[in-house]
């Protein structure tokens, strides 16, 4: 059922998209919207399009987020969901490409830099995605993810001191954040404060983490540590 669903959106996307722009043949008959038509028309495809993204139907998402950004280029907010869709679908570059645009358009948008970040990230361009967790915090320091994202890249690279700093400012921030205790479990069992992720790991299961993957990730830490 999903699946013909996701068909008639995409279907009613691109029936709304050549009413608007009408076909080839027909460009001498076209109606010139004034701006008020045109502000509406490009805010019925953007609605669209965030409705799609949210059920999880990406490409009619990104097909009505293009018409909506035909009609208003400066909307960043539209730049902004097309690149989460791409990020949905793993298409890193293409969500980068549409980040870059929507933080051209509005500089203050730490979502914006905190997703590209996210992209930057699976990339496994943690230099860049560093770069843009910094700057997401900097807009919005209560982003406990931002700080978690950004610990996980410093883990990456081997900063382990600073990605503990992080999942402990990640968990201040947030303390329902079950993921960074799992997390910060790993990096106290790296550095041999074992008491410490015992009580993490403890705290992790209690907000809802999966407990036997993450007592097998700290049991071979101390394997490999032996």
């Amino acid at each position: 059922m999903k699946t013909l669903y996701s068909i008639l959106m995409l279907i009613s996307t691109l029936a709304l998209a050549l009413s608007a722009c009408g076909s080839d043949n027909d460009k001498n008959d076209e109606v010139v919207l004034t701006p008020m038509e045109r502000a509406a028309k490009a805010d019925e495809y953007f609605k669209s399009a965030e409705d799609q993204r949210i059920q999880g139907l990406m490409l009619g998402a990104i097909t009505a987020y293009a018409s909506a950004i035909e009609l208003n280029p400066q909307n960043s907010d539209a730049y902004f969901g097309r690149g989460r869709a791409y990020q949905s679908i793993n298409s890193y570059r293409n969500s980068i490409k549409n980040f870059d645009q929507a933080i051209k358009l509005d500089t203050l948008n730490s979502d914006a830099f905190y997703s590209r970040g996210r992209s930057y990230q699976e990339l496994e361009n943690h230099a860049s995605a560093i770069i843009d967790f910094n700057e997401a915090i900097t807009l919005n320091p209560e982003n406990a993810n931002a700080y978690y994202s950004r610990a996980r890249s410093y883990e990456e690279t081997g900063d382990l001191k600073e990605a503990l700093q992080d999942f402990s400012q990640a968990i201040i921030v947030n303390p329902e954040l079950a993921y960074a205790y799992g997390s910060r479990a790993v990096i106290y069992t790296h550095i041999g404060m074992d008491n410490e992720a015992e009580l993490d790991v403890e705290k992790a299961i209690q907000l809802g983490a999966e407990p036997t993957f993450l007592k097998t990730a700290i049991s071979e830490i101390k394997r490999k540590r032996k």
